[in-house]
């Protein structure tokens, strides 16, 4: 279970997932919910990234990979309108271009934590 960010340090349990794709290269899974500095985020869910360690700084080394990309949400409140519904939501499923990691969340907790599964292969 992954729960949404930690608020104040209440939080306890997972709130990042990792799986190594290269020697320089992981994809994250981070929990999104509307607590602590996310209070006002558009779409709630389990947003992924890709992490190239050996990319420079300012060209990229973490990129947020949008799960509907053919959509965007949050027009008048959103800084990038096309990721704010980046995030996987509860039921939905999404593979990594180019990875073969794929994302499944299944459940989410009273409490707002996120139950997921991660493949690859």
């Amino acid at each position: 279970r992954v729960p949404p960010g930690a608020h104040h340090g209440k939080l306890r349990g997972t709130k990042l997932a990792v799986v190594r794709t290269g020697r320089d290269s992981v994809i994250a899974f981070e929990a999104r919910g509307r607590v602590g500095n996310d209070g006002a985020v558009c779409s709630q869910g389990v947003l992924v990234y890709r992490v190239r360690s050996e990319t420079v700084s300012g060209s990229g080394p973490i990129e947020v990979l949008d799960a509907h990309p053919a959509s965007a949400a949050c027009w008048e409140d959103s800084v990038y309108p096309p990721l704010a519904d980046a995030p996987i939501g509860l039921g939905e499923s999404f593979t990594v271009p180019g990875e073969g990691v794929r994302i499944e969340v299944e459940n989410r907790t009273a409490s707002g934590a996120w139950t997921v599964t991660v493949s690859s292969g």
